[in-house]
Order: structure tokens, then sequence, then C-alpha cells
């Protein structure tokens, strides 16, 4: 999927700039995740799961969101399930 133009791309490249100290390889530590794949999340080479897409919300404090990650129809349903059953990051 080519996702280089993604908010969701966009932000999480953002916010790991922001961060004194804090590298691509640190965020994957801790998501438990490989370097590779924050690597290709950045660069919009790939796009996160569901879950992956909550744990980063959480992560960044909400600095980038589930929905960053969707397209227009995506982020629409997401909206109505998460007023069904509580917003991802609890």
């Amino acid at each position: 999927m080519d996702n280089a133009d993604s908010a969701g791309a966009s932000l999480l490249r953002r916010w790991i700039d922001g961060k004194q100290g804090y590298t691509q390889a640190t965020l994957a530590e801790d998501l438990n995740v490989s370097a590779g794949m924050i690597s290709h999340l950045v660069t919009g080479r790939a796009r996160p799961s569901t879950g992956l897409a909550c744990l980063l919300q959480a992560r960044t404090g909400g600095a980038v969101m589930v929905t960053d990650w969707l397209d227009e129809h995506e982020a629409c349903e997401y909206t109505v399930m998460s007023r069904l059953v509580g917003p991802a990051d609890g």
C-alpha cells in the first residue's frame, strides 16, 4: 500500500522527530514491533493494523490518532464503532 502522504505517516514522523533522544528504534521497542515496521509506517510504505494504530494513539498521547491512518470511509466506520464500544485509548 502506498500511503506516503497519509496523515498518520506524517504525524508519526513529526512526533518522533519532536521527542529529544527518541528514535524509531525506541518506539519499536516500546510497542514490541520491529524497527523495520516503524520505518515502513513513517515513510508510508505500510499502514498499521487497527491494533497497532490503537497502540500508536495511546503511546503518542493522541498526537497520532487511529483515524489518521484511515481513508474517509474507514474513519467513519471507526467513529461509529468507537461510539458503540468506547475510544481506542480507553
